[in-house]
C-alpha cells in the first residue's frame, strides 16, 4: 500500500489527482495541504511514501524538501505552470516525476508507471541476502545482520520489523517480499503479520509461539505444516 499526500492550493487540481488515484487499490490518500509546512509533522509521523507537491516560485518547495530529506525521505512528484522550475526540480534527488500543470488523467498514467517502477526499485534495493547474513537497506545506510541473530519478523504496513537480540531494525519492504528474498529454510511464514526463525521458537501454546520477548500467533492455515518442520506430535 502506498500512503500518499497532495499539497496543492488549487483544488481543482488536487482533486483531479485524488479522483485518478482513488480508483487503485494500492493506493490510499492521507491528505490535502495548501501549505508545505502545515504537513511536516505528518510526515514524521505517519508512513508517507508519495508526496504530490506544487511548485512555484513563492511557494519554496525545492526547500522544503530539501529541509525534510534530513528527517523522512518520500518520493516527490513535483507540479508547475512553469517549465523552466524543471531543472532546479531535477536537483532534487527523491524527485521522480515533473508535471506541467494542468494535470491531466492522461498526464497521471504516465506518472503512475513512473511511482510503480521508482517503488519496486526502492523496496528491490533494500534487502540483499547471502547464506550467513542479510544486509538491510535502513534509511539510507546498510546494515549487516546475521541471520542467527533473527528471532522473528513483524509486518508494520509496508515496511518489516526484523526483531533480534538486541536490535530492531524497520525496512521498507513487505513481509512477503521479504520472505521470498530471505529464501531460508529456517524461517517461516506463520501468520499474515509474523515470520520466525524455527531454532528460536521456545514453545508452543495452541496458536501461539513463544519467541524472545513475544507471543506469536500462528494462523490456522501454518498450523500443520509449523508442526511438521518443528517435528511436533499431537
Amino acid at each position: 500500500m502506498i500512503n500518499y499526500i497532495i499539497i496543492e492550493d488549487e483544488k481543482l487540481g488536487a482533486s483531479i489527482i485524488k479522483n485518478y488515484f482513488d480508483n487503485l487499490s494500492s493506493f490510499t490518500f492521507k491528505g490535502y495541504f495548501t501549505n508545505p509546512y502545515e504537513v511536516l509533522q505528518r510526515l514524521k509521523d505517519q508512513e508517507i511514501q508519495l508526496v504530490f507537491i506544487s511548485y512555484t516560485l513563492d511557494n519554496n518547495a525545492l526547500e522544503f524538501i530539501r529541509a525534510i530529506n534530513r528527517e523522512v525521505f518520500p518520493l516527490f512528484v513535483i507540479m508547475s505552470e512553469q517549465p523552466s522550475l524543471a531543472l532546479g526540480a531535477v536537483r532534487v534527488i527523491n524527485m521522480i516525476d515533473f508535471i506541467l500543470k494542468p494535470v491531466t488523467s492522461t498526464r497521471l498514467n504516465d506518472t503512475l508507471k513512473i511511482i510503480d517502477h521508482a517503488i519496486k526499485l526502492r523496496t528491490s534495493q533494500s534487502v540483499m541476502t547471502d547464506k550467513e547474513h542479510i544486509f538491510v537497506k535502513v534509511d539510507k545506510r546498510k546494515i549487516r545482520i546475521n541471520l542467527d541473530d533473527i528471532y522473528y519478523l513483524e509486518s508494520v504496513k509496508d515496511y518489516v520489523r526484523i526483531v533480534t537480540g538486541s536490535k530492531r531494525y524497520l525496512v521498507y519492504k513487505t513481509l512477503t517480499a521479504f520472505s521470498e528474498e530471505l529464501n531460508d529454510k529456517n524461517f517461516m511464514r506463520v501468520h499474515r503479520s509474523y515470520g520466525v526463525s524455527l531454532e528460536k521458537v521456545k514453545a508452543i501454546d495452541g496458536f501461539y509461539l513463544e519467541v524472545f520477548d513475544k507471543k506469536v500467533p500462528v494462523s490456522r492455515k501454518y498450523i500443520d505444516e509449523l508442526r511438521s518442520r518443528l517435528m511436533i506430535s499431537e
